[in-house]
């Protein structure tokens, strides 16, 4: 077995104790720490053109976990759009929905879209841009699952979902 290999297992283990046990923790430290650092982060960071974005949330995330993202990019200067279907399920409606919902996004703005998806929605904004690449300005995904080589290294509904295409 590799170094890497050693080091990163095979994802079938599911996560270790002690990262079970500091998860919550970590997700304040990591709150605490985005807001004490709002104000430098937002002055840094280039400004936008005012063109829209669209935000996809992760598997069975919904708009309420994009929105810290949606509000800085906000504050940046873009048109945030959030997804409004719910929790992302990863159900193939759902899918087919934000295909349509997206075009008339396009249609209605006159122009090009960015698409930032997390996760699962990360899968979804590259689905959107090859179906419409004339329609789609970046794509920009975050921790989406793309370079999963082995089962068990993503949940068996979202293994199912990467199958069906």
């Amino acid at each position: 077995m590799s170094g890497l290999s050693a080091r990163v297992g095979t994802g079938s283990e599911g996560p270790s104790l002690f990262d079970s046990i500091t998860e919550m923790p970590r997700i304040m430290l990591e709150v605490t720490g985005l807001t004490a650092l709002w104000g430098s982060l937002i002055a840094q960071a280039p400004r936008g053109e005012s063109h829209p974005v669209l935000v996809l949330p992760g598997f069975m995330g919904g708009d309420d976990s994009t929105l810290m993202l949606r509000r800085f990019i906000t504050r940046l200067g873009y048109r945030s759009i959030p997804w409004l279907q719910g929790t992302n399920t990863g159900n193939p409606e759902q899918l087919e929905a934000l295909m349509y919902r997206f075009y008339r996004l396009y249609r209605s703005h006159g122009s090009e879209l960015t698409i930032i998806g997390q996760s699962l929605g990360g899968v979804y904004a590259r689905e959107i841009a090859k179906e419409f690449p004339e329609a789609v300005r970046v794509v920009m995904t975050l921790g989406s699952p793309y370079r999963a080589i082995c089962s068990g290294t993503t949940s068996p509904l979202l293994e199912q979902l990467f199958h069906q295409r």
